[in-house]
């Protein structure tokens, strides 16, 4: 038995020749069979000339989910039954492609950095700011201020360190005079 491959996503054309003798070519059917191992088989009829040629189109099979079979060529002539032809069959794409997927790499351990800043406990020396310039100008007063892009709300850094150490003056205070009160040293 021959093998065969047919592919599943194009169209065929099998063709064959045929000598015929006791019927005429007109009362003669000629199909095609697919037959699979889950019982189930496709029949594809072809069409016969005067010369014998016969070809039978073998269309797409993409919903095929079938890799192998049997293909028999089967003729009815005046009313009898033949079994001309079998192969295996294979039944593929014309195109595969494969991938494959490559195994991840395993992170690298990076070391975490983390800076800080410290404020330092010395209270950084007071700037005295210079007295705002003030000018006049057609009859109206105004105030310049020194830095003109600082808003009122924003405090500087200096200001900001020295807010902290006087509450936290006070605060010691306070826990000196608690003491005091309580009677503890």
């Amino acid at each position: 038995m021959e093998n065969m491959t047919i592919y599943k996503n194009k169209g065929e054309i099998f063709e064959c020749q045929f000598k015929i003798d006791g019927a005429t070519i007109e009362d003669t059917v000629i199909r095609l069979c697919l037959e699979f191992e889950d019982n189930k088989n496709l029949f594809f009829y072809g069409t016969l000339k005067h010369d014998g040629t016969c070809t039978i189109d073998i269309p797409t099979l993409k919903e095929l989910k079938n890799t192998e079979g049997k293909l028999v060529v089967e003729a009815i002539a005046d009313s009898t039954y033949f079994r001309l032809y079998e192969a295996e069959v294979e039944f593929k794409n014309s195109i595969e492609i494969e991938m494959t997927k490559k195994p991840a790499k395993e992170p690298s351990k990076k070391t975490a950095v983390k800076l800080e800043q410290i404020l330092s406990r010395k209270p950084k020396p007071k700037i005295e700011p210079k007295e705002e310039e003030k000018k006049v100008e057609e009859g109206w007063e105004s105030i310049k201020p020194k830095n003109p892009y600082r808003t009122a709300n924003l405090k500087t850094e200096e200001e900001q360190v020295e807010e902290k150490e006087e509450k936290r003056t006070k605060l010691t205070k306070f826990d000196n005079f608690m003491k005091k009160r309580n009677g503890q040293k």
